[in-house]
């Protein structure tokens, strides 16, 4: 019988971890994958990394495999037989679902997991909550977020963030989290994939917009799109809550999909929010409703709504130079984000100098041109697919002073 002798081991270690073998894809520092594998060595598990990015690509993976003699890495490549053998695989956020590494997993009957799935599977009985949504998923988390913190003495329990949220991984929770805590996820269609597999389900589901996006990943397939983000309500019980924004809930309606649900028609009109535009205002009312749900009194999620500033690159204020205001809308990734962001600052129509473009998701950009002929003074377009499409549809538009710029030095440089 081996014997296995694990630095560093401490009293606290959870034992359920203790020895088991976790294959994990993706060690790259921007993603999660090096935070879940630093928890899983510190609690004694046996680690593959692998990632198809080579070693000189990943120096904080190797610092990592320095650090633990638990951790095997294996860069440049995946290999089938790391899928064989394993009590887990925690995949990628980006693997394709179909993947033939994930396939060998399953074959051998391994559980495929998300680091969210596998949390929740083993979390204490804490209260979910998750976000999905084409459009405002990232806002209407953090709104749900500030609602809770400012209403902690009347729901009891702490508040975490998980999900898509940037610089958080879910499984260094375990070491943190309680029986009556909240997580707050924010979660895409990516990760609602390890949702439907795992059935996992949540206690209470958001779904904010559904537009057409990541086409070029769904192979112009909208119902397939559709399927993955409404596995966010799927698994749920009657005792469970889903709540809607309206046109998510026209698309229910048409699809014939016979849910209880709370729709989240609009926010107080004589609520002021500090962001921009009628999306926000619809945002907030998102969060309004969770918060009636958990039975959260309005005076204090009126405080934290109005006091919330927005979240980093979404319509985000940056300051004024010279005259000019800096508005930093980067996670506007799709014609609707963009077409609402220009609508949201309607008072300057006609003098913005937007910035946009770049690599295409299988978008058409028909309506964006005409927000764009009618808000916009001058158009600067990184190069890529998308920003060919854009000048296909304007023509010989004059809004256009650059083309296939390459950073943002350049853009300002014009």
């Amino acid at each position: 019988m081996p014997f296995l002798l694990y630095w560093g081991y401490n009293r606290n270690m959870d034992k359920r971890f203790i020895g088991k073998k976790f294959t994990l894809m993706g060690m790259d520092a921007k993603g999660r994958g090096l935070k879940d594998a630093r928890f899983l060595l510190q609690h004694g598990a046996l680690v593959i990394g692998t990632d198809l990015k080579k070693a000189e690509d990943l120096p904080e993976a190797l610092a990592l495999a320095r650090e633990f003699k638990n951790l095997t890495l294996v860069l440049g490549e995946h290999r089938l037989e790391d899928f064989r053998g394993r009590d887990y695989v925690i995949r990628a956020a980006l693997a394709p679902i179909d993947s033939p590494f994930l396939a060998e997993a399953r074959k051998n009957d391994i559980p495929v997991v998300s680091d969210e799935t596998l949390f929740l599977q083993m979390a204490p009985n804490v209260r979910t909550i998750g976000i999905t949504g084409t459009r405002g998923k990232t806002t209407v988390t953090y709104m749900i977020y500030e609602i809770l913190k400012a209403a902690n003495n009347t729901q009891g329990g702490l508040v975490y963030l998980g999900g898509n949220v940037q610089n958080t991984a879910m499984l260094p929770l375990l070491d943190v989290i309680k029986d009556g805590d909240f997580v707050v996820m924010e979660l895409d269609s990516w990760k609602l994939q390890s949702f439907a597999e795992n059935r996992i389900s949540l206690d209470i589901a958001v779904f904010t917009t559904f537009y057409r996006d990541h086409m070029n990943y769904y192979k112009d397939s909208m119902e397939d799109y559709w399927n993955d983000k409404s596995a966010i309500f799927a698994g749920q019980t009657d005792d469970d809550i889903l709540v809607l924004g309206p046109q998510v809930a026209e698309i229910m309606e048409e699809k014939d999909i016979s849910r209880k649900y709370l729709l989240a028609r609009e926010l107080p009109a004589d609520w002021h929010l500090k962001v921009l535009g009628e999306h926000n205002r619809q945002n907030a009312a998102l969060a309004l409703y969770v918060a009636r749900s958990l039975g959260i009194e309005d005076n204090i999620s009126r405080v934290a709504l109005e006091d919330f500033i927005g979240v980093p690159g979404r319509l985000q204020y940056l300051g004024e130079k010279n005259g000019i205001k800096y508005f930093n809308d980067t996670t506007a990734t799709s014609p609707e984000g963009v077409i609402a962001a220009l609508r949201a600052l309607s008072d300057y129509s006609g003098k913005i100098i937007l910035i946009g473009g770049g690599s295409d998701k299988g978008f058409e950009y028909g309506d964006y041109a005409e927000v764009v002929k009618k808000s916009v003074k001058a158009l600067i377009l990184f190069s890529g697919a998308a920003s060919d499409k854009i000048l296909q549809i304007l023509g010989d538009n004059k809004l256009v002073s650059g083309q296939n710029i390459t950073g943002m030095s350049e853009a300002f440089s014009l």
